[in-house]
């Protein structure tokens, strides 16, 4: 049946029916009239995990810098969005596809965001990379997601639970080294007895808890306040 829908509707068509069930999807095309014609070209599809990507890696120049990052995170965030809501609106897609869609934005932004900063935060005119204490070799930061993220059964009004992990605590070895230790989001400030390099947080939330470069290694390379809170808004 659905199938049939989209093959006798035209696409302006199932969008204008499904418009009135969401002043988020209504205010977005309002103020951001362009977003209209790629919704339009490919609602019959849904978002695929590769064609989230492959936009975020149309959007990497030499000039990528911060602000740049965060727009194009965003506006494959309202894409994506947008897409989901009507098919949903409307009866293309089922539940498997929206919890699959989110889930993949959400890790495939998580860790295009933590590509991008981690290059920027280890140039070694700045932190440099982190050192382990113990074994002094290079320590990768990983994100481990918790919840529904964790479960691949994310929804469009679910939030993020993140841990960002060292597999030790160490220092790293730039211009400007910085202690990549136990520390936790709530506060910006080490804990003391915790798991090697946990840090936590959940980026539903618009506070920032990380107030100066010096606060927190990892809180500087996820930006969880600025990248990933794209991806938590409601429809």
């Amino acid at each position: 049946m659905h199938t049939q829908l989209m093959t006798h509707t035209s696409s302006e068509t199932i969008l204008e029916t499904a418009l009135p069930y969401s002043r988020f999807a209504q205010r977005l095309l309002e103020s951001e009239p362009h977003l209209r014609t790629s919704l339009v070209d490919n609602l019959s599809q849904p978002y695929l995990k590769e064609d989230m990507q492959a936009f975020l890696n149309s959007h990497v120049d030499d000039n990528l810098d911060e602000l740049i990052l965060h727009r194009a995170l965003r506006t494959l965030r309202k894409q994506v969005f947008l897409r989901i809501a009507v098919r949903d609106l409307v009866g293309l897609a089922d539940l498997s596809e929206v919890v699959t869609s989110i889930t993949n934005l959400a890790e495939v932004t998580i860790n295009f965001a933590l590509k991008h900063h981690q290059n920027w935060l280890t140039d070694p005119n700045r932190f440099g990379l982190p050192i382990g204490k113990d074994s002094n070799t290079e320590q990768h930061l990983l994100v481990v997601a918790m919840g529904k993220l964790g479960g691949r059964e994310l929804n469009v009004s679910s939030d993020v639970d993140l841990i960002f992990v060292y597999p030790e605590d160490g220092e790293t070895n730039g211009t400007k080294p910085i202690s990549n230790q136990c520390v936790n989001y709530d506060t910006g400030r080490n804990q003391g007895q915790c798991p090697s390099n946990y840090a936590s947080t959940d980026i539903q939330s618009n506070d920032n808890h990380c107030h100066t470069e010096k606060d927190i290694y990892g809180c500087q390379v996820a930006k969880p306040e600025e990248t990933l809170i794209i991806i938590v808004d409601h429809i």
